[in-house]
């Protein structure tokens, strides 16, 4: 287990995959999607509080980091589409973790992004 997790998308792509995730991830988590989305991840807080959540017009990235320096780049959307072809590439660095850590920070840090509580 780590103890941050940050995942950002585009969209949630199926939300049973998901709630099978984070009921089984043992870390403090923040998601970040596209305000398009803001029902789904309204959805998502309700059922799960703990998780931060934000919004932003500017969330398009398909990332997850996990401390200490574990970072999945994806073709796919936080979630699972059965019969699609996505990729993801895992990377263990800390020096790429932190380069896209700081990519996080600034989108967390943008006027537009607001955050679900």
């Amino acid at each position: 287990d780590c103890e941050r997790m940050f995942v950002c998308t585009y969209s949630f792509s199926d939300i049973f995959f998901i709630r099978r995730i984070l009921s089984k991830v043992n870390c403090d988590i923040t998601l970040i999607a596209n305000t398009k989305f803001y029902n789904t991840a309204s959805k998502i807080k309700t059922e799960f509080p703990l998780v931060k959540m934000f919004l932003s017009p500017n969330a398009h990235a398909k990332i997850l980091l996990a401390e200490p320096d574990i970072v999945w780049v994806s073709t796919d959307n936080f979630g699972h589409i059965p019969d699609s072809y996505d990729a993801a590439v895992g990377i263990c660095s800390e020096d790429v973790y932190k380069f896209f850590y700081k990519q996080i920070r600034h989108i967390l840090m943008q006027p537009s992004t607001m955050e679900l509580k």
